[in-house]
């Protein structure tokens, strides 16, 4: 036979256990609607505040951004120094301060700029010189342009910022290039009928 197992001498009764009686002498007091109301109003109050104050960071934010920006265009202005030369020498850090890079790399851009524009001129006009035959139409212009432009994309990589640059101080004087170049051949060109 098996063996009993010993009474505890406990019995539930889950009735009386988990719902309280409501006791007559306390008394329920009234909702405080103008404490609600002042909660609703704190809370409106808040948010306008977070709003403002997310605000306010983004405005100091773009402004040090701009100091940023600036300074890295006075740095590259003041060593005329490359983009690249200043990292190789350490002076920008491009992973400090993006800004600082940024604005060096627009700096950057109207120096090669200004370089290029010299290089192409000398490498125009020598060509010119030692071979007059390059007047008669506009092949060798195009070919020389599209070789400095294939020059730079390789020499600037991935940089938009120091090629966007270059190309808006560069694009405006290939064009007054091109307009000198296409002079010079029909003048060219006159002269070979005449003759």
């Amino acid at each position: 036979m098996a063996k009993q197992r010993p009474s505890l001498g406990v019995a539930a009764s889950p009735v009386s256990t988990f719902v309280a009686p409501i006791d007559p002498r306390k008394t329920v007091e009234p909702i405080d609607e103008g404490a609600i109301r002042n909660a609703y109003e704190f809370a409106d109050a808040f948010s306008n505040l977070s709003e403002t104050a997310a605000k306010f960071a983004t405005t100091i934010k773009t402004q040090q951004n701009e100091q940023d920006f600036l300074a890295g265009q006075d740095l590259v202005n003041q060593n005329r120094k490359t983009y690249a030369n200043l990292v190789g020498s350490g002076q920008i850090k491009p992973s400090e301060n993006p800004w600082l890079a940024v604005g060096a790399q627009q700096a950057s851009g109207v120096l090669e700029a200004a370089k290029a524009r010299n290089d192409f001129k000398t490498a125009y006009d020598n060509a010119v010189l030692n071979n007059p035959e390059l007047l008669k139409d506009n092949q060798f212009f195009d070919a020389l342009a599209a070789s400095f432009a294939e020059q730079k994309n390789a020499e600037f990589g991935t940089s938009q910022y120091l090629s966007r640059s270059f190309y808006k101080e560069f694009n405006p004087f290939l064009i007054e290039q091109s307009a000198n170049h296409a002079d010079a051949v029909g003048k060219y060109n006159q002269k070979k009928i005449i003759d």
